[in-house]
């Protein structure tokens, strides 16, 4: 194994194992920026592995606009949850016309990303390009 794979293959079980590791790797990925981690991201992350577990089946998140809840809840949930089971299906909506669309358009561009199917490979069925009912 090169020294390429090995940090692929150790970036991909820290995807894996941290969530907020997977966030602030995709948020890199897709932005360029690094993704500051405040106390508040640690806590909700720590609350979706317990949704990820199974120990919390019912969860708000009830915290102003700009605090990352659609980044770290919706955008990262939706491709983490592949990696944990790629058999997973996904289903987002939104009280929001036009913002289902985008974060589902966003979280599809990091599936489709080099940086995620170097890691996962995986492909994704056309009908899922589908952005409206």
């Amino acid at each position: 194994m090169t020294t390429a794979e090995q940090k692929n293959y150790a970036r991909r079980l820290e995807c894996e194992e941290d969530g907020l590791y997977y966030a602030r790797y995709f948020f890199k990925q897709r932005t360029g920026g690094k993704m500051i981690v405040a106390p508040h991201h640690k806590v909700i992350q720590q609350t979706l592995d317990r949704v990820i577990s199974g120990e919390v089946t019912l969860l708000i998140i009830n915290v102003p606009l700009g605090y990352a809840k659609t980044e770290l809840a919706i955008i990262n949930m939706m491709g983490r949850g592949l990696t944990l089971n790629s058999r997973a299906r996904v289903m987002y909506m939104s009280y929001s016309h036009n913002l289902a669309p985008l974060n589902s358009s966003t979280a599809r561009g990091i599936i489709k990303s080099k940086a995620y199917q170097s890691m996962w490979p995986m492909e994704l069925r056309d009908h899922a390009d589908s952005k409206a009912m």
